[in-house]
C-alpha cells in the first residue's frame, strides 16, 4: 500500500537534491574552478591515457537518462555538454597530457558537440598546446552536431556559413596517428520560426564533412573507422 506521506518526503528530497547540484554546478562554472581543478588533477594524472566525456541527465538524484530526452530543456543540455568540452580539451592542453583514447559523447547517453563550435574554438586550443598533447592518439570518437542555433538569429544566413562543418577535419588534423575512428553526426533542431527552405540548406550542407576531411586529413596508420548518421 502506498504511503503518501511517505511519498512526498521522497519527493521533496529528489527535488532538493537535484537543485543542490544545480547549484554547484553554477556555482563551478561561474568560478572557472573546473578548469583549474581539472588542469591541476590532469597534471598529476600522467599515467592517465584514456578520457571520455559523457552528458547524463538526471530525472530523479539517482537515476540518469539519456542526454536527447531532454524535450524543451535540449538547448541548455548541448549548450553545457558544449562548456564540459571546452574546459575538458582546455585541460589536456594546458596540462600537456599525452592521451591515447578520447571519446567525446559517444552512445549510449546521445549529445554532442557542434561542428562549428569544434572549429571556432581549436586556434585558441592550438595556441595552448592541445596538438601535442595528441600527438600519441590512437583511438578517438567523435560526436559532432549540426550549428546550435538560437531561437533569435535567423538561419538562412547561418546555414550557408562554411565553418558549420570544418570542425571534424580540423579536430582530425591534430590526431593524424589515430588507429581507430568513430564518427557520429547528431541532427540538433533549427528554430521552430526558421522555413523549411532554410532549414533543409542547415541540414544539407553537413554533407561536406567528408569533402573536407579527404582535402585536409592523411590518416595512414587508420585501419578501422565507423560512421553512424
Amino acid at each position: 500500500m502506498l504511503d503518501p506521506d511517505r511519498e512526498s518526503a521522497q519527493m521533496r528530497a529528489d527535488h532538493d537534491g537535484l537543485k543542490s547540484r544545480k547549484a554547484d554546478q553554477t556555482k563551478i562554472a561561474a568560478s572557472q574552478s573546473d578548469l583549474m581543478f581539472l588542469s591541476t588533477a590532469f597534471r598529476k594524472s600522467s599515467k592517465l591515457r584514456t578520457i571520455s566525456l559523457e552528458a547524463v541527465l538526471y530525472q530523479h538524484p539517482e537515476i540518469p537518462i539519456a542526454a536527447d530526452k531532454a524535450r524543451s530543456l535540449w538547448v541548455q543540455v548541448w549548450k553545457r555538454a558544449l562548456h564540459v568540452y571546452l574546459v575538458t580539451m582546455t585541460a589536456i592542453a594546458q596540462s600537456q597530457l599525452a592521451i591515447e583514447q578520447l571519446h567525446i559523447y559517444s552512445w549510449p547517453w546521445g549529445c554532442s558537440v557542434p561542428a562549428y563550435d569544434i572549429h571556432i574554438s581549436m586556434p585558441t586550443l592550438k595556441a595552448k598546446g592541445l596538438q601535442k598533447s595528441l600527438n600519441n592518439l590512437r583511438v578517438l570518437s567523435l560526436n559532432y552536431a549540426t550549428r546550435l542555433i538560437d531561437p533569435d538569429q535567423p538561419v538562412g544566413p547561418l546555414a550557408l556559413d562554411k565553418k558549420n562543418f570544418l570542425g571534424p577535419a580540423h579536430f582530425l588534423s591534430l590526431c593524424l596517428e589515430i588507429e581507430e575512428l568513430d564518427l557520429k553526426h547528431y541532427n540538433l533542431l533549427p528554430p521552430k520560426s526558421s522555413s523549411w527552405a532554410d532549414r533543409g540548406l542547415y541540414w544539407s550542407n553537413y554533407e561536406n564533412v567528408f569533402d573536407h576531411i579527404a582535402q585536409a586529413v592523411r590518416l595512414p596508420n587508420l585501419s578501422d573507422a565507423r560512421y553512424e548518421d
